[in-house]
């Protein structure tokens, strides 16, 4: 049987305090089987990423290939949707 594969996502260095609230709803969503897309919105600079990459680890369990966070800070313009 194939292994999960499970270090994929950012390490930091500073510790996170707070916001367990939104941590749970976004793991709740998530783990919800009918959930294909979770965006998360808000200006930039609040913690956005850093807010779903410390989610990440509670969802590990509902996902056997992984949870993997992707960058997407580079791309500078829109990817046209058909």
């Amino acid at each position: 049987m194939k292994q999960p594969i499970r270090d994929t996502l950012p390490h930091y260095l500073n510790s996170f305090v707070g916001r367990q609230e939104d941590i749970a709803e976004i793991t709740s969503v998530l783990a919800d089987e009918n959930c294909r897309l979770l965006t998360l919105l808000g200006p930039g600079g609040i913690g956005k990423s850093r807010l779903a990459t410390e989610a990440m680890p509670h969802l590990q369990e509902h996902f056997f290939d992984g949870v993997f966070f992707v960058d997407l800070t580079s791309v500078d313009s829109p990817i046209p949707f058909f």
